[in-house]
């Protein structure tokens, strides 16, 4: 009985827009002494950073000649736990714990690419600040993107660690030229779904539609 009253109701999914005048994106990334896979979020179950640092773990310590590092934003009840994780993956002195800020422009332009691991999420809005500030984004299927247009600038991993470390292993193999056009694929396409004005005139569009407006 509910879902045939609620089929009855007029209704729309109206994905979180984004400002993108919020961030202004940094595409370079040359010139540093490491590469740098980031994550950011609460330190629960459900953002997946257990996942995350097991696929760390099974990275090589460099690529392209360059050692590897993990930096994690953050806080919550699972960061003593995460960090025992490392250590005993034998990759405590690889992974840095950042305290958590509301200032994360800068952490974001410090890295090489920004992994968003959820296990579950309505939609994830730290993969749209990665992607707004033109840092490249990979995120879990899990995350809401996922019910986006298809676009091969959308690089989704998967939440195996096994595959999740060979994904990552393929991204960070690609030239920073390459990874930096992911980058501005990415910004393109998002801002070109997801702008304030893109949102709300499919808001207005549904409203005049249903004779709300």
């Amino acid at each position: 009985l509910g879902a045939r009253r609620f089929d009855a109701i007029p209704h729309a999914v109206l994905h979180n827009p984004v400002d993108p005048d919020e961030f202004t994106p940094r595409w370079e990334r040359d010139g540093r002494e490491a590469l740098v896979i980031g994550a950011l979020g609460r330190f629960q179950p459900q953002k997946g950073f257990d996942l995350l640092i097991e696929a760390f773990a099974r990275l090589p310590p460099a690529l392209h000649d360059k050692p590897l590092r993990l930096k994690l934003k953050g806080r919550g009840i699972l960061q003593s736990q995460l960090e025992a994780m490392a250590r005993r993956l034998g990759v405590g002195d690889r992974v840095d714990f950042v305290a958590y800020s509301p200032d994360i422009a800068d952490y974001l332009y410090s890295l090489d690419c920004l992994v968003v691991p959820s296990r579950w999420a309505g939609f994830e809005n730290v993969a749209l600040e990665g992607i707004l500030t033109g840092t490249p984004t990979l995120c879990s299927r899990s995350t809401g993107l996922q019910e986006l247009p298809a676009d091969p600038c959308l690089r989704f991993i998967d939440l195996d660690p096994g595959r999740m470390s060979a994904q990552l292993a393929e991204f960070l193999g690609q030239s920073p030229a390459e990874r930096r056009a992911i980058a501005m694929a990415q910004r393109n396409f998002v801002t070109a779904h997801l702008a304030l004005d893109k949102v709300a005139g499919r808001l207005e569009e549904f409203l005049r539609a249903n004779r709300i407006l």
